[in-house]
């Protein structure tokens, strides 16, 4: 069955509709503080969101892909590898503290969008 026509396909479709506008929230207010130079709220913004994806990757790999991989398992390949791909990209950001550059984390928030969207369209093809 394919993992759009699955009875809890609504389920995770509005899950993700909730997560993604959420996280990338969280990474815009990183920007903004990390604008403002103070290093303990950066910290602070930083580790929040860091967990927010964390947490958020971990969720659809356990859930999501587990589903999806019995119909569709190429393009649960490319979806991990963009997870592993977001994971090195923020490792590498972190690097940058207590100071990052917010033009590094825009462009990370661009590659998380583009995930997104990207993900978006493989859960939902409607969307």
């Amino acid at each position: 069955m394919p993992a759009a026509d699955r009875p809890d396909a609504g389920v995770a479709a509005e899950a993700r509709a909730k997560e993604h506008p959420t996280l990338e929230a969280l990474f815009d207010y990183l920007i903004a503080i990390i604008q403002g130079g103070d290093p303990d709220q950066i910290r602070i913004a930083w580790d929040a969101a860091e967990r927010s994806l964390a947490v958020r990757l971990e969720g659809e790999e356990r859930t999501q892909f587990e589903a999806l991989y019995a119909t569709r398992p190429r393009d649960v390949r490319v979806l991990m590898a963009d997870h592993t791909h977001l994971r090195w990209r923020l490792a590498q950001l972190r690097t940058t503290l207590p100071l990052p550059s917010a033009d590094a984390v825009r462009g990370f928030v661009g590659e998380l969008r583009a995930h997104n969207q990207h993900e978006e369209a493989l859960f939902d093809p409607s969307a």
